[in-house]
């Protein structure tokens, strides 16, 4: 989970913002909760904030997406986690601040009055309250992006999504729903792996597994039949996985 210093200015920010649904808004509040005070640092699975917003994940996931396309929000690199890598956030913070207020605060604004509710504002708290310093203010381009072809592939560092990586997420995810484990990365497994890593970001394989997970079918409910991970791999199953055709 991001953990940096405590950001009252970007909570507070976030509740004044007119951010048009109960959904953004809980969302950004959360992100300016993890994030440091210059709004960088933010780095959380996207499950972990469906569970602490209970809301579904893929809501999380299509909310942080618009906030990337409307500079509220960007990718600022990769951080290692139990399922390869965790994508890091800053929140811009002059994009926040240049929203629409709310109608309250509008109108407080409008008196001469700034403060979020009666009391008197809390100073930045410039301590680490979490048990993690901060993370250095994100490059903007620390990871090169990936292209939809895999023309441009992440470069080799030790934060890069590996094939290790997805078959030890496989592996999690198969020991919950009774799936057969990887117990060979062979050099054919491998080689398609690192196509499917060249061709697709990260939170991909995680909702592709995450849609697995939740399928009957791909659990075998519904037949002898269960998915294996050469299912997995399958340009024609990892695309249905990713639209949820599998149900």
């Amino acid at each position: 989970m991001g953990m940096g210093r405590l950001s009252n200015h970007l909570i507070t920010a976030a509740y004044k913002a007119d951010l048009r649904t109960p959904m953004r808004k809980a969302v950004m509040v959360l992100l300016a909760d993890k994030a440091s005070d210059d709004g960088s640092g933010i780095w959380a699975s996207k499950q972990t904030m469906a569970d602490e917003l209970c809301c579904s994940k893929q809501a999380v996931i299509t909310t942080i997406k618009a906030f990337i396309d409307e500079g509220l929000l960007i990718e600022a690199g990769h951080r290692k986690s139990a399922t390869g890598y965790t994508n890091c956030y800053a929140i811009s913070i002059a994009a926040l601040r240049q929203l629409e207020l709310v109608k309250c605060h509008k109108e407080n604004e409008a008196r001469g009055s700034t403060r979020l509710t009666g009391q008197p504002p809390l100073p930045v708290n410039e301590d680490y309250g979490r048990g993690q310093p901060p993370l250095p203010k994100p490059s903007l381009n620390p990871v090169p992006p990936v292209s939809p072809n895999g023309d441009t592939p992440p470069a080799a560092n030790d934060d890069a999504l590996k094939p290790e990586h997805v078959v030890e997420a496989w592996n999690d995810t198969a020991d919950r729903v009774g799936l057969a484990k990887v117990v060979r990365l062979t050099d054919a497994r491998r080689k398609r792996l690192r196509t499917m890593i060249a061709q697709h970001p990260p939170d991909d394989f995680a909702t592709a597994l995450d849609a697995l997970e939740r399928s009957p079918f791909c659990r075998g409910e519904k037949s002898d039949w269960k998915a294996d991970f050469d299912f997995f791999l399958q340009t024609k199953s990892f695309t249905k996985l990713l639209e949820g055709a599998y149900g």
